[in-house]
């Protein structure tokens, strides 16, 4: 029974998810501290745990999810898979970022409550610049089980980006 629930467990999208949210981190990092402050493995770490094991499951069922409830891509459909990934899980996912990077922190819930309260709505905006149109070539020309590798491979920059957000707060 087991056997079979790990046969169908795709490790890859975890190994990719985790190293390419490590990667966003790291080069966050090299690029907004100057030449003497030394890289932060430990953040670089947390990032990659964050990607591999928590965004990258999620954000595969979402896809899956979202091409059950809304199926083909006609642009009335593309319109409405954007509606619905750039409202509830645009919003879930980036308080869901915010809260695990605080408690990978060792931080309390009550930290990780306000760090959501302060960082989604900003974030929420650069998040509609870069992902409306990535989204937007993805459900158009991706098969709905392949999504998440696009999704990763826009999260080089993006993971980056929050990072150095989250490192702000």
């Amino acid at each position: 029974m087991y056997r079979n629930i790990f046969r169908k467990i795709d490790y890859k999208k975890y190994l990719i998810g985790s190293t390419l949210w490590g990667v966003g981190d790291f080069v966050s990092q090299k690029v907004t501290k100057n030449n003497t402050e030394s890289i932060d493995y430990k953040r670089v770490f947390r990032s990659a745990f964050y990607g591999g094991c928590i965004y990258t499951p999620i954000a595969n069922k979402w896809y899956t999810v979202l091409e059950k409830l809304i199926p083909g891509n006609t642009k009335i459909i593309l319109g409405k898979k954007l509606v619905l990934d750039q409202t509830l899980w645009c919003s879930f996912i980036l308080s869901l970022t915010y809260a695990s990077f605080a408690v990978l922190e060792g931080n309390s819930l009550t930290v990780a409550k306000n760090r959501i309260c302060k960082e989604v709505p900003s974030s929420m905006l650069a998040n509609w610049c870069v992902w409306v149109p990535t989204q937007a070539l993805n459900f158009k020309y991706i098969q709905p089980h392949n999504r998440v590798y696009l999704v990763n491979l826009v999260t080089v920059p993006w993971s980056g980006y929050l990072a150095w957000k989250n490192s702000k707060s």
